[in-house]
């Protein structure tokens, strides 16, 4: 590309040293985007979207079969002939290769019994990052696609604790820099429009998007997840600064307050 994207990503191996609380069972559906309720990594739909594919059961066994081969395949140069054991039990465990690539790797070590597979899985997540991020970046932002989603949900769905991101874009919706501005609730007094603002003059920014995670697993907006959205849109409002959205992540669904008419 002709321009140099600057991102905090966050740190992967960081967070594999973090200590992460399990995802919950529930499985419910994406309900504003319209989406599976996995999203996708590169197009691999996760499992629990077979009713919205309008799947059999033998097309649901013949993809798991596809999924759990080529998990087995990047396993094979860690654990050796333990490979498809190790896929079959983590695809068992967390339903689909999409939900693998994205669960903490503290939690795959768990399942897995070896900490040498979450350290693989880490460094696919971190390729993974950079992969999504480009394809993020390569395009105007102007809203919640697919592409954002996927990158958010690698970064961020799978957190222990509520991550505020802002993505810094300019007059053309290209991306400028992409930031962690706070851990905890986004209630918190960490989080401050006023500071967000001031980032932005700082990179010269046009527009924003701002994402968190809800770690719940639940992405629909709380009261405060609004009222603070509609505040920061004031605030950027007296610069000129437009907030094209606000987008939730839960584990396995996203909300966008935008394409739910709440700003």
């Amino acid at each position: 590309m002709g321009r140099q994207v600057m991102v905090s990503m966050g740190g992967i191996s960081a967070n594999y040293r973090r200590h992460h609380a399990h995802r919950d069972d529930d499985r419910s559906h994406r309900r504003s985007l319209g989406l599976c309720p996995s999203a996708t990594l590169l197009g691999l739909p996760g499992t629990s979207c077979a009713g919205a594919w309008n799947e059999d059961s033998s097309a649901a066994l013949a993809r798991r079969t596809v999924e759990v081969r080529l998990l087995a395949s990047v396993l094979r140069p860690v654990v050796g002939d333990d490979c498809e054991t190790s896929a079959e039990t983590l695809i068992e465990e967390f339903g689909s290769l999409s939900d693998v690539m994205a669960t903490n790797p503290i939690l795959i070590s768990s399942a897995a019994g070896r900490s040498d597979i979450g350290v693989a899985i880490a460094t696919i997540r971190e390729v993974l990052g950079h992969i999504l991020l480009y394809r993020v970046s390569d395009r105007p932002i102007v809203g919640c696609s697919s592409q954002l989603v996927d990158y958010l949900r690698i970064q961020m769905a799978f957190e222990s604790r509520e991550q505020l991101r802002v993505l810094y874009l300019n007059c053309k919706n290209g991306l400028i820099r992409d930031e962690i501005v706070s851990h905890g609730s986004i209630s918190d007094t960490s989080f401050e429009p006023r500071d967000i603002v001031r980032r932005a003059l700082q990179l010269d920014a046009a527009a924003l998007i701002v994402a968190h995670n809800h770690p719940s697993g639940d992405a629909s907006p709380s009261a405060a997840d609004i009222f603070l959205t509609r505040k920061l849109i004031r605030s950027t409002s007296a610069f000129d600064i437009v907030v094209h959205d606000h987008i939730i992540l839960g584990r396995n669904d996203v909300n966008s307050l935008r394409q739910l008419d709440l700003i």
